[in-house]
């Protein structure tokens, strides 16, 4: 089998558990701002650090497509799609440890790309630049949590080796 396949497949998993992890497990915590706060992000982050581009995009932002399918927010498709692809772009999965300066680093990126993201499409949904204002702690606290869930289990991954187990595919 391929390298090329190999990647496809492990995007695929990372795709399944990142729509899990948002939209299925029973950690949906509902926000009073509307939406729901869950850990789909510690998945973005770890896919982001696993797989190269666009393998870490495509996993990203399908799977987070689906939960925002499956929730019923299906305005925010196209938007989650571009946002969730756009914060694996702030990673690397080019070193040889997950936790390294730069992916720590990248959660502070994660956030900006997230709740800027995200309100600029609630500014587009909802034609007002008020309105949209009032999800902007619910989604920067919900980040926040996520990158250090990532930091913690990018930890363990580093200390069990998973790293070295994903094929390598580099041009």
């Amino acid at each position: 089998m391929s390298k090329k396949i190999q990647y496809m497949c492990v995007a695929g998993v990372f795709a399944a558990t990142v729509f899990i992890a948002t939209g299925v497990i029973p950690l949906r915590i509902p926000l009073p701002t509307g939406g729901y706060a869950h850990l789909g992000d510690t998945f973005v982050f770890l896919a982001a650090v696993c797989l190269p581009q666009p393998y870490a995009a495509f996993a990203a932002g399908i799977g987070a497509s689906f939960a925002d399918i499956y929730a019923g927010y299906y305005t925010y498709v196209p938007f989650t799609l571009l946002i969730k692809a756009a914060v694996t772009l702030l990673f690397t999965s080019r070193r040889p440890k997950l936790v390294n300066p730069r992916n720590v680093i990248a959660i502070a990126g994660a956030i900006a790309v997230t709740v800027g993201g995200y309100y600029i499409a609630e500014v587009i949904l909802m034609h007002s630049f008020v309105s949209p204002a009032a999800n902007i702690p619910g989604n920067a606290v919900q980040v926040v949590a996520d990158g250090l869930l990532f930091v913690i289990a990018a930890v363990a991954f580093d200390r069990a080796g998973v790293l070295a187990k994903i094929p390598k595919v580099r041009k």
